[in-house]
């Protein structure tokens, strides 16, 4: 099964920002298993406020954390290359208006009949903040832009099967295979 969640906590603000690039980034991931099609992975955080402080938006979400947990029938044989190459698709979709950094971590994950469901998540961790124009990235933005389809269609083009979305609190969303 796979899964998608998105997170979205604003209570810390910019110390959100530096705990997720830092969980993301460092401590949970391997460390040739970090990426960015666009942000220097050792200097991110930097990098991520630059943006903010120069377009004035150091409130409120600082980032867009989502997780894309990849189901173990497209990532077997322990498949980094095909979960990097898939998250990487993920990840240019925001690249050209949005810093994005993602790190691939390895997690066996088995359900209630000891079967392993997955073998790897990745999170993404966007600035909520375009350097382009300045404009913030919001969950209106998220439905509106069709993020949820672009990613359905790079899990179902690499034969994950269906997949669907939905709520499962306010700070979450899951996608479940149809």
């Amino acid at each position: 099964m796979g899964i998608f969640k998105m997170i979205r906590h604003t209570d810390d603000g910019l110390r959100y920002l530096y705990n997720a690039l830092h969980y993301t980034m460092g401590i949970h991931t391997d460390y040739d298993k970090r990426y960015s099609p666009n942000v220097d992975i050792y200097n991110a955080y930097e990098q991520f406020l630059f943006v903010k402080k120069y377009f004035e938006k150091t409130s409120g979400n600082p980032v867009f954390h989502f997780i894309v947990v990849y189901n173990a029938k497209s990532t077997w044989g322990y498949n980094d290359e095909h979960t990097a190459e898939m998250s990487h698709r993920i990840a240019s979709y925001f690249s050209d208006r949005y810093q994005i950094v993602y790190g691939i971590h390895h997690k066996p994950c088995y359900n209630k009949c000891g079967k392993c469901t997955s073998l790897y998540h990745v999170h993404f961790i966007m600035n909520s903040v375009s350097y382009i124009d300045g404009k913030m990235f919001s969950l209106e933005i998220v439905l509106k832009s069709m993020l949820f389809w672009n990613i359905l269609s790079v899990l179902q083009a690499t034969n994950l099967g269906q997949w669907n979305m939905i709520p499962i609190k306010k700070t979450a969303i899951t996608a479940f295979p149809l």
